[in-house]
């Protein structure tokens, strides 16, 4: 029975009561035993029997009990009734979310449930990329399904997420080279192919433009610009942009073309989101592009996304992605091992040129306010 300091709310009477018979189950009971009847469970929790009874509907609907007409209710098999879980510490519903990252979720959960499996998504708050800090915005109903033994595997989509899960004591694929399974893009050398593209083309001074203010990204982007005899300026390595700010790319843009006389010769941006409102800015600002401004950026390939002027792109795949995530995740579960503990995701670089007459609409080049 409950304690005073156990009092259910009222406002989620049901869900807390199934809660609380579930870990009764989990450590009680094992699959296929029939449990007590509702009167002696309604005494044991303290609650009404209407409220019992409405409590194991909602277990059974989830496929955690089975309740049989005229025999009883039983315990179902773990096995049958658990979800793969898809961890993202991002919110899926975010307007400006980069597609990569709404494309991978969601082709996972369907590839996933092509194979026979349950899946669920779980969606974070967080708007910028798969590089936030380890704990930022995970949801924290995932770790409460895990105690409960609901979840069959889990993958887990932020960078270094996958430490958080390494005692859960299921299975889980993770997209750092660090976990022991995983899928992963191989980013580390995206400066020196962007930096060896633009010194190809001419370029001898660099910007860049980034989400994460990572000291070793910056150390990295310093190196390959004096491997490759570029230069760049104070005001011109702009990687600490505030992820909330939906018009980050336009500021950061104006911000570093604005600062000197003295111009940039090509550009690196490594988010298609930030590319969005810089493209504007560039636009805006009525930068020739390429005969003054070379362009290297982030493209992921599906979206719909225009580019207004010719740019080189680092093309990223979120259905190859997804396809790989979805196939280990079912061999690590399956009889067979996986073969590889370690994939890789190609990036391709390709040159876009600028959309001719007939192609869609080029968005205003003005913001709010200006």
């Amino acid at each position: 029975m409950l304690t005073s300091g156990e009092k259910f709310n009222r406002v989620s009477l049901n869900e807390q009561v199934a809660k609380r018979l579930l870990e009764n189950i989990r450590s009680q009971n094992k699959p296929g035993d029939r449990l007590p009847s509702e009167a002696a469970l309604s005494k044991q929790l303290g609650v009404s029997v209407i409220t019992l009874r409405e409590s194991l509907s909602v277990l059974a609907h989830r496929g955690l009990i089975e309740r049989r007409h005229g025999s009883g209710t039983y315990v179902a098999d773990p096995a049958a009734t658990q979800w793969v879980a898809i961890v993202t510490n991002l919110d899926l519903s975010h307007p400006n979310l980069s597609y990569f990252h709404r494309r991978v979720a969601y082709l996972l959960r369907a590839l996933l449930a092509d194979a026979g499996l349950r899946v669920h998504i779980y969606s974070g708050s967080a708007t910028g990329s798969f590089s936030d800090p380890l704990n930022e915005n995970l949801p924290q109903a995932v770790f409460e399904d895990l105690k409960l033994d609901l979840v069959r595997a889990v993958i887990a989509l932020p960078s270094k997420s996958w430490q958080e899960f390494k005692t859960s004591g299921v299975p889980v694929v993770g997209t750092h080279p660090s976990a022991p399974l995983s899928v992963s893009l191989p980013l580390s050398g995206l400066f020196s192919s962007a930096l060896q593209t633009m010194a190809s083309q001419g370029c001898r001074t660099a910007a860049l433009l980034g989400w994460n203010n990572d000291p070793a990204g910056r150390k990295s982007w310093e190196k390959e610009l004096v491997r490759h005899n570029m230069t760049t300026r104070l005001g011109w390595t702009l990687t600490d942009l505030d992820r909330s700010d939906e018009a980050a790319g336009w500021h950061a843009f104006r911000s570093l073309w604005n600062a000197y006389k003295q111009k940039p010769d090509c550009v690196v941006i490594t988010d298609d989101t930030l590319f969005r409102e810089a493209a504007l800015a560039i636009l805006h600002e009525r930068v020739e592009v390429p005969r003054r401004l070379r362009v290297f950026t982030h493209f992921n390939k599906g979206s719909r996304m225009i580019v207004p002027f010719h740019c080189t792109t680092f093309q990223v795949d979120p259905d190859a992605y997804a396809k790989e995530l979805a196939s280990l995740c079912i061999r690590i579960i399956g009889p067979k091992p996986p073969e590889s503990k370690h994939v890789l995701v190609p990036i391709e670089i390709l040159d876009r040129s600028a959309p001719s007459d007939q192609d869609s609409e080029l968005p205003s080049h003005r913001r709010p306010g200006e």
